[in-house]
């Protein structure tokens, strides 16, 4: 089955819709379009800018166009315009004429959040969502008048707000939990890298970095996210355990089926969804002899390494370094002094010995 499905190219694809930053502005309740300008110049974002625009005002909010004079900030549709530049694309940010890459660029870039940010941060996702939402109707010719009836949910990123931002970390967000059902758990102490490694144990600290070793939480979180805002349960309504939702996803690959809870409710549905996990590969590693200053295809990697065997070094304060060097010039200087004495047999007490009572006779005072 997998090999009567082709995969998806570079051509195939109409366009690229990509949100960055969201929560970083001031809360004006707008955010910019960036894009080419040679593609808008043509007019061939028309169509996209006219959807992106009527779901933004649905939702309360404004996008600022584009002009002539534009470009693309860094985005995935960087890649795919080397392979195939027809293939549109626009970004959705607060920001409009500088780029500033943080450490994380992500809501984890700022460690406390007032509520105004907090407020500025939900207006920008709904205003976005909504957006991306109107593009995709009107992509798969959904009736305007239905178009127009669509509305994301504002609960449920509410809820997401709560879990990714207000909570201290991913374990003690309760609309998480129900997703997890205690599947993953957080470690105790500093050992969390080692004990990632070999069983569900997991830093329960935030971050967003995913690594080749460590296992973070959040892409599972997401995964399951995913999972249910985008799975559906209408065609499996009829299944009620684990093992049936998981036996309808053998012997075919267009769909599969998950089971899992409601992070509402806490009820079990087996959802079903286009969406697959798969390992990424660069086109670089698998073609032999590819040039790696050719910049076609992602040439990033990881570096990984590993402590087989681990030794502590003890380092004293300067100040005492300092001391116990004094310490053995002196015993060194008086150590070279004894054995010369001793050796050559030129020492004796009046070398050592200062006679106070000659001195101040030599000199006329009473003894």
């Amino acid at each position: 089955m997998k090999g009567q499905l082709d995969p998806v190219i570079a051509s195939q694809l109409d366009s690229i819709v990509e949100v960055q930053q969201l929560g970083s502005g001031n809360g004006s309740a707008s955010l910019n379009i960036l894009a080419d300008g040679k593609q808008y110049e043509k007019g061939e974002l028309k169509s996209l800018l006219a959807a992106l625009n009527a779901g933004a005002g649905a939702a309360g909010g404004k996008l600022v166009p584009p002009t002539s004079k534009s470009r693309m900030p860094p985005s995935s549709w960087h890649t795919f315009a080397r392979i195939a530049p027809s293939v549109r694309g626009v970004v959705l940010a607060p920001f409009r004429n500088h780029y500033i890459y943080r450490r994380i660029n992500s809501v984890l870039d700022r460690a406390q959040w007032t509520p105004s940010q907090r407020s500025a941060a939900i207006t920008e996702i709904t205003i976005a969502a909504t957006a991306m939402l109107r593009v995709a109707a009107e992509h798969v010719g959904l009736e305007p008048a239905l178009s127009k009836t669509l509305e994301v949910d504002k609960e449920f990123i509410s809820s997401l707000v709560e879990c990714f931002i207000d909570e201290p970390n991913w374990f003690e967000c309760d609309f998480f939990n129900k997703l997890n059902e205690n599947r993953f758990k957080p470690s105790q102490g500093t050992l969390y890298i080692f004990l990632a490694a070999v069983g569900s144990v997991f830093y329960t600290g935030k971050s967003t970095y995913v690594s080749a070793n460590y296992r973070n939480p959040v892409r599972f979180f997401v995964e399951w996210l995913t999972t249910y805002a985008a799975g559906s349960i209408s065609h499996t309504s009829n299944v009620k355990d684990e093992k049936t939702c998981d036996d309808l996803g053998k012997g075919q690959n267009v769909y599969v089926y998950t089971w899992q809870a409601d992070p509402k409710t806490g009820a079990h549905y087996c959802y079903r969804t286009s969406m697959s996990t798969t390992k990424v590969s660069s086109p670089a590693f698998r073609i032999e002899g590819y040039d790696f200053s050719n910049t076609t295809y992602s040439t990033w990697t990881e570096s990984v390494y590993g402590i087989d065997h681990l030794r502590l070094y003890l380092v004293e304060q300067e100040s005492f370094e300092n001391v116990m060097l004094c310490l053995g010039v002196i015993v060194a200087l008086i150590s070279f002094l004894v054995r010369y004495c001793t050796v050559v047999g030129r020492c004796s007490e009046e070398s050592f010995i200062i006679d106070e009572g000659e001195r101040l006779a030599e000199e006329g005072e009473p003894l």
